[in-house]
């Protein structure tokens, strides 16, 4: 005997008592079926409801062949009722509710998709931070659309139109019913329709559970549209999960607003103008930096003497300093090495014939507790102590004597 779906004909029952028809022993629990329930499963892109039976959770809940099965978490020895025994089912209501916003959220919006660009919804996954629809458009989804989308919803919910739900026998007799959707099911169809069946905002064949007036929705808000193969994805939320996450965001909005002196939605604006002149900051920066490594390099090659040549700087990063070296190498006469103190690394330089530079690195500086390598004309030594450091470079001049 198929199970008595009361959730198909009252959502908003939260409470019930109902006979097991079938009770098996599973891992952690019991699989069991009821003459009636409350409980909706999995399907349609929404996700099961929550509860309890007995006290005791249910982690699943599927469809068979009509009959609703429920697992639920049992510890082996405590007491549970037998088949034909009465069982106490209780929903979690906020799971339940919150469903039902996003899923009829989900119809408000692709109906408005429909409506406004006669895109046709493909797909629909209610996830945990947010859900998606899949739309098939001939012209490409901007996000100029989707907000004008977002805008026709969120309309539609402050209209407050009822959502009501046709059982249809055959698919026949579903043809004169304004659906955004052929219908693929031959018989049993449940239609639900937002607003008036003759003119609705949406209406589409569904199983899932949907409030029963727009108002309670609450809310839509769309995060993102993109392109998704030949689809585009749009990423949203309804009801109390988009008005959660909508408070975190102006929560975050409003600490940026304190920190920049200014209102949460000026910020962008206050951004832009700060990135501007760190821009024109890191621009003179760039150009005074490039100045002190010419006025270097002038330096160095000034004072160049044959055999290896030390010069320590520790005003400015290694990047630089490789920089430095990079463009003298063609009038090195031997090796130069350029120290900075701070990182404890030692640069080496070469025109690659006299003096390779990594081989210099690679069998010296493991002798004085550092590491390092790079090609003939450049490469870099870091040791542990300052000390391991000068003596390094102490040894490499002894050695290119």
């Amino acid at each position: 005997m198929a199970t008595e779906k009361i959730y198909e004909r009252d959502v908003y029952r939260t409470e019930q008592t109902a006979a097991i028809t079938s009770l098996e022993p599973v891992e952690n629990g019991f699989l069991l079926t009821l003459d009636k329930t409350i409980f909706a499963p999995s399907g349609g892109g929404q996700g099961r409801d929550k509860g309890y039976i007995n006290a005791f959770h249910i982690t699943d809940i599927y469809e068979k062949d009509g009959e609703i099965y429920h697992k639920v978490a049992v510890k082996k020895g405590l007491w549970f009722p037998k088949t034909g025994e009465t069982a106490n089912l209780l929903l979690d209501w906020n799971t339940r509710f919150s469903n039902m916003q996003r899923h009829t959220g989900e119809h408000i919006l692709s109906g408005a998709f429909y409506e406004l660009y006669k895109g046709v919804n493909k797909g629909f996954h209610m996830g945990d931070d947010y859900m998606t629809i899949d739309i098939d458009s001939e012209e490409p989804v901007t996000w100029d659309m989707a907000l004008r989308a977002e805008s026709y919803s969120n309309k539609v919910i402050w209209e407050n139109l009822p959502v009501t739900t046709l059982n249809i026998d055959k698919r026949e007799d579903a043809k004169d019913i304004p659906l955004r959707k052929a219908l693929t099911l031959l018989e049993d169809i449940k239609i639900v329709c937002v607003g008036n069946p003759a003119n609705p905002a949406d209406c589409v064949a569904c199983c899932g559970t949907h409030v029963a007036f727009t108002g309670e929705v609450g809310i839509i808000k769309v995060y993102k549209a993109e392109k998704n193969k030949d689809l585009y994805r749009i990423y949203f939320d309804a009801g109390r999960r988009a008005y959660e996450k909508l408070a975190v965001i102006y929560e975050q909005a409003q600490s940026l607003g304190v920190h920049y002196s200014t209102q949460p939605e000026n910020i962008f604006d206050r951004i832009l103008a700060r990135e501007e002149k760190e821009q024109a900051v890191r621009n003179r920066l760039y150009n005074l930096t490039q100045s002190i490594i010419k006025e270097r390099q002038k330096e160095i090659e000034s004072s160049m003497a044959s055999g290896t040549n030390v010069f320590t700087y520790n005003d400015l990063p290694l990047n630089d300093l490789v920089k430095i070296g990079n463009g003298l190498t063609s009038v090195i006469p031997l090796v130069l090495v350029i120290i900075q103190e701070e990182e404890k690394a030692a640069l080496l330089f070469s025109d690659g014939k006299k003096a390779d530079c990594n081989k210099l690195v690679k069998d010296t500086a493991p002798v004085f507790n550092g590491k390092g390598g790079g090609n003939k004309e450049s490469a870099r030594a870091f040791f542990t102590t300052l000390d391991n450091l000068m003596t390094f470079v102490d040894a490499l001049n002894k050695h290119l004597r």
